[in-house]
């Protein structure tokens, strides 16, 4: 007989059992006792006390994939070890579908307590906006009977709200001007995920979703946690942005956004179809992420893009992945504003642009030296005297 993992206190006689954060519902089988359940997870057990059953789930939709399967194996083998188990290997892991329901199983053998055989059987699937991981745990001579609880749990567990179909939220535009296309991977958060996005670009970014001024984006990651991308606008108008005045006018938006922030300077990017030049700024870090903010001047201010990573895995492949989509970003975008979405620059901005940036350039000089001339006649002809009557004949 397997031992309990689970107390026995208090068992759960419902028929349904509601578990609000995953928005699914379990019916309980006969022959079946559930010790705990809470929102968001699940604990059963079988009358002979020879299987235990349980029901978690991970933040996002993440599709089943060998790579994502991978990822649960190794979640599912930290629980293992983190419960006092040892021995853990990896059997099996596996895409299937089951029911029209697209899965991952994975099977595991581990050391129960460290002296007897045991075996792992998990199955995973989506629902909106979550991932669901059910496992059935059970001595290896019983390992039939984990499989075949398996089989009796997820028929009994129904979703209020199934998957959501990710095709098509690759649609990244504001109702402000600009738009931009994102490498594979990324893509609108669906109905059940954007509590979760808000939460992030609350907390790591200090900003609200706006859906009028801008559009945002996610990075599913198998292990439940996500990257951001989130694109704004502000009206922030500095004249002409090229490369005599690319450095001044970086020191000067660095001071506007990132005052008293010890901050290094931009790396200047091309964004856009014409190339506009724009800066990316790398910020501090926030709850171990890595954050980029792209500044790209257009005809309603500046449009700003946040990069967001998960947090950091130790590595520099976080770095890198952030720069390499901020740089995607940003070289994608499109504006829809007249004249391409061209940065404005009235007069005055001109007139300051080539007195600060230009003045050597022949269209401040040849001004300047026919102001000279000018200046130059009309002192000649100033001090030039009239003769006196005295000096006449």
């Amino acid at each position: 007989m397997l031992p309990l993992l689970l107390t026995t206190l208090a068992l759960a006689q419902d028929d349904e059992l509601y578990m609000a954060d995953m928005g699914v519902t379990a019916s309980l089988p006969v022959g079946w006792t559930v010790p705990r359940w809470s929102d968001w997870d699940l604990d059963a057990v079988d009358d002979a006390s020879s299987v235990q059953v349980h029901l978690d789930y991970t933040l996002w939709q993440v599709p089943p994939s060998p790579d994502a399967a991978r990822m649960w194996a190794l979640r599912a083998a930290d629980t293992l070890r983190e419960e006092g188990h040892d021995r853990v290997e990896m059997e099996r892991t596996e895409v299937v579908e089951r029911g029209g329901v697209s899965m991952a199983e994975v099977d595991l053998s581990f050391r129960y307590q460290g002296k007897q055989q045991a075996v792992l059987r998990q199955r995973s699937w989506n629902v909106d906006g979550r991932t669901l991981h059910l496992r059935a745990v059970a001595m290896k001579s019983r390992q039939s009977r984990a499989e075949a609880a398996l089989e009796t749990w997820w028929s009994q567990l129904e979703a209020s709200r199934p998957a959501t179909d990710l095709s098509g939220l690759d649609d990244f535009a504001t109702d402000v001007g600009f738009s931009t296309s994102l490498p594979a991977g990324w893509r609108n958060p669906v109905q059940g995920e954007v509590n979760e996005t808000r939460r992030l670009a609350s907390e790591l970014l200090k900003h609200e979703l706006d859906g009028e001024r801008c559009f945002w984006a996610v990075h599913p990651y198998p292990d439940g946690e996500a990257a951001l991308l989130m694109s704004c606008d502000t009206p922030l108008y500095v004249g002409v942005i090229d490369e005599h005045s690319w450095s001044g006018q970086e020191e000067g938006l660095r001071e506007h956004f990132f005052r008293g922030v010890a901050l290094a300077a931009a790396e200047q990017v091309e964004a856009g179809p014409d190339a506009r030049l724009a800066f990316l700024y790398t910020l501090p870090e926030v709850q171990d992420r890595v954050i980029k903010m792209g500044v790209t001047p257009y005809d309603h201010g500046m449009a700003l893009t946040w990069v967001v990573s998960r947090p950091k895995d130790g590595g520099d492949g976080d770095l890198q992945r952030v720069d390499s989509v901020a740089h995607a970003a940003m070289n994608n975008l499109e504006f829809s504003g007249p004249e391409a979405g061209r940065h404005p620059v009235g007069a005055a901005l001109y007139l300051d642009y080539l007195l600060t940036y230009r003045r050597t350039s022949p269209m401040v000089l040849g001004p300047a030296a026919a102001l000279l001339l000018l200046l130059g006649l009309v002192g000649f002809k100033v001090t030039r005297r009239k003769p006196g009557y005295d000096e006449l004949d």
